[in-house]
């Protein structure tokens, strides 16, 4: 909330005091202009939407690549992380045999925007067919795919699902898009860290307000419908469990076939627009270099696992390596693209 000056700044002047009165003023302003300013880096995107659309089919999906070759992030043995063990939950996997498969994904429908993360252990903690907790339905862990615009090593844009940010008085997990022009960091910590923003956020699940599946968490058909069967989560209504779709999240049980899980989730792309922060917006034509990240934190989203081919130690003051760049609705360019030459 934006403070009342009326009530902050002392009005009254006299020539006795005429000096001290204007210092207080100024004094007065400085403060307030602080609080302004505190308040309007979270005033933007304060509503948090729910928008569940159909997922990609899997030819859809366009794989990382480096040098146009599949970025293929080892389980085992892993050398690019943020220095510290990652849980299965949040170590970027290849499938099995290690290595076999890509291990990042995205896709782009003219109107949303989808990212996938392979993962060696399931994230998910909801219980099928119980209402939903407060720290629903993802695990405490963050996941994300960072766009650098400029091929400066930082990011511009962050797309996070954050499994920490459900609590008992804000249930559910979110998503969100985050913008920074601030170097030196790769945080997406909007609260506390000067210059990123919160550019909107979606529910990552929500519940059945009503009805013979009330409290439990809403369960999607893959084509962004929503299922309204009775014990809409029972395996005996809807014959598999192998994928539990959230609508905008979804994880995807694959170790039958390459021995890991798909994690899913979406974002509108409307969302992808930081011009009132000073900052660009991302089109389907607009170039981009990406970099996946897993970490239990969001001052250091790049703690956990880092996707990617080969040695690399990641770091949340350091600049990080993008993968091929290219734009959303366009191929990826495996080749070194001129920005601008000085």
């Amino acid at each position: 909330m934006i403070p009342n000056l009326a009530h902050i700044l002392p009005l009254r002047f006299n020539h006795r005091n005429g000096l001290r009165s204007i210092r207080t003023i100024a004094l007065a302003l400085a403060c307030a202009l602080v609080m302004i300013v505190a308040n309007v880096r979270v005033m933007f995107a304060q509503t948090v939407t729910f928008n569940p659309v159909g997922w990609p089919a899997d030819a859809q999906w366009t794989a990382n690549t480096l040098k146009g070759a599949p970025i293929n992030d080892p389980t085992h043995s892993d050398p690019s992380n943020g220095g510290t063990q990652p849980n299965n939950y949040v170590d970027i996997s290849s499938g099995t045999p290690d290595g076999t498969y890509p291990s990042s994904y995205w896709a782009y429908n003219g109107t949303t925007f989808f990212i996938r993360f392979a993962l060696q252990g399931s994230p998910d903690t909801y219980t099928p067919g119980h209402s939903v907790g407060a720290a629903d339905p993802w695990t405490s862990g963050t996941w994300q795919m960072m766009l650098d615009l400029n091929g400066d090593g930082w990011r511009d844009f962050g797309i996070n699902l954050d499994g920490q940010s459900g609590t008992p008085s804000s249930p559910i997990d979110k998503i969100s898009v985050i913008y920074s022009r601030v170097t030196g960091t790769q945080s997406l910590d909007y609260v506390n860290t000067t210059g990123v923003y919160l550019c909107g956020q979606e529910y990552a699940c929500i519940a059945y307000p009503s009805g013979a599946n009330s409290g439990q968490a809403e369960r999607f058909d893959g084509n962004g419908n929503l299922m309204n069967q009775n014990n809409v989560w029972s395996v005996s209504t809807t014959g598999t469990l192998d994928t539990l779709d959230f609508g905008t999240t979804r994880v995807i049980d694959n170790t039958a076939t390459r021995g890991d899980f798909f994690l899913d989730f979406q974002i509108s792309m409307s969302y992808f627009n930081a011009t009132q922060f000073d900052g660009p917006e991302l089109t389907g034509n607009t170039l981009f270099g990406a970099f996946f990240t897993t970490a239990n934190s969001n001052s250091n989203p790049l703690q956990k696992d880092f996707s990617w081919t080969g040695c690399f130690s990641a770091s949340t003051s350091a600049i990080a390596p993008s993968a091929d760049p290219g734009a959303i609705n366009q191929e990826t360019l495996p080749k070194i693209v001129v920005l601008s030459l000085n």
